[in-house]
């Protein structure tokens, strides 16, 4: 297809060129077939209740959801007998871990009593019979395709929260169909197959994941968000112990009023199903003018300051709220989340599960593509990395959904390179210019997309950026979504919609299912614009050796480029000695003259290009060369 040409202002024109790998062509519209569905199954995600098999796995579903499951032995029984019939049963040692990662996992409980510790026995007995009912309505919960976001291509899906728990335990019990070489695996087989690796690591993970199972699946919190505080008060005079049922019969109910009927059970998650995930993948294009009118940019250096990271104590102090995060930055989503790491990008998907089901939809990245995962909620707190990654307990994300079902959060995806065995080379000019565009294109609101092709600097009220609608196709395309909704993007349609002949879901599947927004349109970009950027200087840490501060300033360049408030966090995670490579009080000092100064984004860039690639050399650093020259005025 052609490349899509976006006209961007002299600024972004230049990052946007910086990227040195060759940009790829951008589909103007999604392929399809003479019957309206997707032309091939590559297209779409397979989904185990489109298997033949089904019918054989939901009869063991149906066991596991009469609670007949009490042990590790027989949950890893039922576990391979399901695999045999799906087709994923790749070895004999499949499932080897189960047991010895369950293991670790209640010895933790014991050591770490914290709140919301899910040990084997709470899981087997109360949680994983829920999941199995969860499952058993997989068909009805996807009533369409979901497309799978491929590369080159710039698209979107939107998820409901209840549809993600649904991939996430499928690939839990192993029951998703292994996709093509270019997607993620979320199925579980790896996870459980290893133990040459950190138990206790496998089993911080696990936690995470049992906690996450537990707040979704369990009544107790379904029943705080479904029934208010101020509904609950209602019924605050019956006695203790009595329930609305059992003193029914005993109550004169005022003439003319009928008995209100018993409230209906809700389904396994239903409480979830408001809430609403994006995952949109966004592609530079290649036809943009020279860099070098980035050294000329009069654009002003915004300001930036340092935040703690939310711990159990304080959940005031959680920054992340209302922002995007933008520290994961591995090609494929996740990285080895479901196999042994459990660096950045690994422990990001713990601390925010429903991310997982992104492993199903897209493809890798290339360096010119970036994902933007809007609406994630944290459940979980974790501190370390590695072999010394422990869970601290369950958190109760204060981070509401707005009215389009957003929960108001993003995390930007994209690839950085690592530097670990040549450090000194990403002071050279060229390096410095190409990990520059990677992170712009995280940091822009709206770099990568069709929804503006001539996209001006972020506007002062984010109210009137917010307004205008944020497309996920061409417009040539637009009009025909209007009558025909593509199978892709099935929650955002009405489902009254459907072709002639297509199953319809009941009547309460369909309202719990259906996004607020009418259109998925509307629901790429939940977030204004100039919503605070929260992250530490990427490309830092072990695994891709970036030098602290070289990240930093090339992260405040990019986040003063898109007018963003930068929030700079410091995990203890990272292995990093914050304190000494980012000097708090100096830096905060260099902001104070840049503003004295009016520093531009063209001088800092300037000052970056010359004197960078001699300071390692001769022992010094950026910030020391720079508050020099500030207060030199040099």
């Amino acid at each position: 297809g052609p490349c899509v040409d976006l006209s961007l202002n002299n600024t972004e024109e230049a990052l946007e060129t910086l990227v040195e790998h060759r940009s790829l062509p951008v589909r103007t519209r999604r392929p399809q077939s003479c019957s309206g569905g997707m032309s091939s199954k590559r297209d779409v995600l397979v989904l185990p209740c489109h298997k033949s098999y089904w019918s054989r796995v939901k009869g063991d579903l149906r066991h596991i959801a009469t609670g007949r499951i009490g042990t590790l032995t027989q949950f890893r029984e039922c576990l391979t007998q399901m695999a045999t019939s799906s087709g994923c049963m790749k070895s004999r040692s499949q499932f080897q871990a189960l047991e010895p990662v369950f293991d670790c996992l209640d010895a933790q409980c014991v050591e770490s009593p914290v709140s919301g510790s899910v040990n084997s026995t709470e899981y087997l007995e109360k949680i994983l019979p829920v999941q199995a009912a969860l499952l058993l309505d997989m068909k009805s919960l996807f009533p369409r395709p979901i497309a799978v976001l491929r590369k080159g291509m710039r698209t979107q899906e939107v998820l409901t929260e209840r549809q993600c728990l649904t991939l996430i335990s499928a690939g839990f019990l192993c029951l998703l169909p292994e996709p093509s070489d270019k997607l993620q695996s979320l199925n579980f087989r790896k996870y459980w197959r290893s133990t040459s690796g950190n138990l206790r690591t496998q089993a911080t993970k696990l936690r995470c994941l049992l906690n996450y199972f537990r707040r979704c699946l369990t009544p107790a919190e379904a029943s705080l968000l479904l029934n208010p505080p101020d509904a609950q008060d209602k019924g605050e005079d019956q006695p203790a112990g009595d329930s609305p049922a059992e003193g029914a019969g005993n109550q004169t109910l005022p003439e003319g009023e009928a008995e209100t009927p018993p409230a209906t059970p809700q389904p396994p998650g239903a409480w979830l199903a408001d809430r609403l995930v994006t995952f949109h993948r966004r592609v530079l294009s290649s036809s943009v003018p020279a860099y070098e009118e980035l050294w000329e940019s009069p654009q002003q250096l915004l300001a930036f300051k340092f935040v703690d990271d939310v711990d159990a104590c304080d959940a005031n102090k959680d920054s992340s709220r209302n922002s995007r995060l933008i520290n994961s930055h591995a090609p494929r989503l996740g990285g080895s989340v479901l196999e042994m790491g459990a660096d950045s990008d690994e422990i990001l998907m713990m601390e925010y599960p429903s991310m997982l089901a992104g492993l199903v939809l897209v493809e890798k990245l290339s360096a010119s593509e970036c994902v933007v995962v809007s609406g994630i909620q944290r459940y979980n707190l974790l501190k370390g990395s590695g072999a010394s990654l422990r869970w601290l307990g369950d958190y109760v994300d204060e981070c509401a959904p707005t009215t389009d079902g957003h929960v108001q959060r993003e995390m930007a995806v994209y690839q950085i390179k690592s530097y670990k065995t040549q450090p000194l080379a990403q002071f050279s000019p060229t390096d410095i210019l190409s990990e520059l565009a990677a992170i712009h294109i995280a940091v822009h609101p709206t770099l990568g997309t069709t929804a503006n092709k001539s996209w001006p600097p972020p506007q002062h009220e984010g109210e009137a950026a917010e307004s205008a609608p944020a497309a996920s196709a061409e417009p040539a395309v637009a009009e025909e979504r209007k009558d025909s909704p593509q199978p892709g993007e099935q929650q955002s349609a009405d489902v009254s919609a459907a072709p002639a002949g297509a199953e319809k879901p009941p009547v309460e599947e369909r309202r719990a299912e259906s996004p607020k927004s009418p259109s998925s349109d509307k629901t790429a970009l939940p977030l204004p614009p100039k919503v605070p950027l929260f992250a530490y200087p990427p490309g830092c840490g072990a695994i891709y050796g970036g030098f602290p501060q070289l990240r930093f300033f090339l992260l405040w360049l990019a986040s003063s480029c898109c007018e963003r408030e930068l929030l700079v966090r410091c995990p203890g995670s990272m292995g990093i000695d914050w304190d000494s490579e980012l000097d708090r009080q100096q830096l905060s000092h260099i902001q104070s003259l840049v503003k004295q100064r009016g520093m531009t984004v063209g001088q800092l860039f300037g000052f970056l290009i010359d004197g960078a690639s001699n300071l390692p050399e001769r022992g010094l650093r950026l910030s020391d060369m720079l508050m020099l020259r500030l207060e030199k005025g040099l």
